[in-house]
């Protein structure tokens, strides 16, 4: 959909005004409509040729959110890149603010942390100039994040605060700070993180976010495996892995599907756990700038040729996970220290297992340093 198609989405009066435009582009991506793309691309255009380049950025920044949430990584960039250039240079303005924290958010989950906590600091400073409200959330929550991530566990308190905003303001960007310090919990409290998954799940659905709700639904299969409630986790990850099939792709696909094919390697099903194994692995192939997803492939996909047999693929797969994991020891798997110790005919794996433990110590992940220091024992 060009520009011109774009305009048929409005009354006739109103398509001069390419700000409705834009607000309809918006409502659509909200919705997880399919057409919010050609929507955005036409509002933007509408915008530039009406010399709004800092809300056509915006339409840019939404663009590769969008692209992200369907993990067409490769989109992501040019457009945030086109965002960026917009607004060079320009006076602090709400739009701005906004494209400062879609920015900062994308460097942080492309694993660029510092640059974005850098921009989201710029952002959070203009949000408070600015009194935005939704902004300031939405800046807390990548600056906790990042900090997080670099080994700063003061993170955790910036993502609280952004929490505290949140419920008093009732902001529609409540929900990804409650799943992002979910995230930050993850290894040693479960039940904490499902509460806060539960409650992010119901504020996006609360706003209409449908891309939240879909993104919400997806981390939440997680734990449901990890609490062994695994019937409720294979009927949730098929139904997401259909949809993905049916034509609406996800980030989160490959995550499912690792958590679905654990358990139907633990239950006997080789066949179909392998297959799923490999298709995380080679959705995870597509984006290999993202460790987030990378990492964790690699590892389990090692596991699992452990768990059948074909030792000489698990090496050859985790070995490719090894120097990942050295850049970015945050970006680690559960089973990290079993497929270490398990590979570890020399004095690598116990090396391999004692890093693994050294982070999850860091973290107070006590049911991963648990399971550690059994293995450790072992080889006392």
């Amino acid at each position: 959909m060009h520009y011109s198609t774009a305009l048929d989405l409005l009354p006739e009066d109103d398509r001069d005004r390419p700000e409705l435009l834009f607000r309809l582009a918006r409502a659509l991506d909200v919705a997880d409509d399919e057409r919010a793309a050609d929507a955005l691309e036409g509002a933007r255009d509408a915008l530039l040729e009406s010399g709004n380049p800092e809300t056509a950025a915006e339409a840019e920044a939404l663009l590769a959110r969008m692209f992200w949430f369907r993990g067409e990584q490769d989109k992501v960039f040019p457009h945030l890149q086109a965002a960026e250039a917009l607004v060079e240079g320009a006076n602090a303005s709400p739009e701005v603010a906004r494209v400062l924290a879609w920015s900062a958010r994308h460097h942080f989950l492309a694993g660029e942390h510092q640059h974005g906590l850098r921009t989201a600091e710029e952002a959070l400073a203009m949000a408070e100039r600015l009194g935005l409200d939704d902004l300031r959330v939405h800046a807390l929550t990548t600056i906790g994040s990042a900090k997080e991530w670099m080994g700063d566990v003061t993170g955790r308190n910036d993502l609280e605060r952004a929490i505290e905003i949140g419920r008093a303001t009732s902001s529609p960007m409540l929900a990804s700070a409650l799943n992002n310090l979910s995230v930050v919990i993850d290894t040693w409290d479960l039940v904490r993180t499902r509460e806060l998954l539960l409650e992010a799940l119901h504020e996006a659905e609360r706003f209409g976010e449908v891309q939240n709700v879909r993104f919400m639904r997806g981390n939440a299969i997680s734990i449901g495996w990890l609490l062994d409630e695994w019937d409720g986790t294979v009927a949730d990850a098929d139904k997401f892995i259909a949809e993905c099939e049916a034509g609406s792709p996800h980030i989160l696909e490959g995550p499912t599907r690792l958590c679905r094919a654990y358990i139907s390697l633990a239950r006997g099903h080789r066949d179909q756990a392998l297959a799923d194994f490999e298709h995380a692995l080679r959705l995870a192939r597509s984006a290999p700038s993202d460790r987030d997803f990378l990492v964790p492939a690699l590892v389990r996909n090692a596991w699992a040729y452990l768990q059948i047999g074909r030792a000489a693929e698990a090496r050859a797969t985790f070995a490719e996970a090894l120097p990942l994991l050295e850049e970015q020891p945050k970006a680690t798997a559960w089973s990290v220290a079993e497929v270490a110790l398990e590979l570890g005919e020399t004095a690598e794996g116990e090396v391999q297992l004692e890093k693994a433990l050294a982070f999850y110590c860091s973290v107070g992940a006590t049911l991963f340093v648990e399971r550690g220091e059994a293995l450790l024992a072992k080889i006392a």
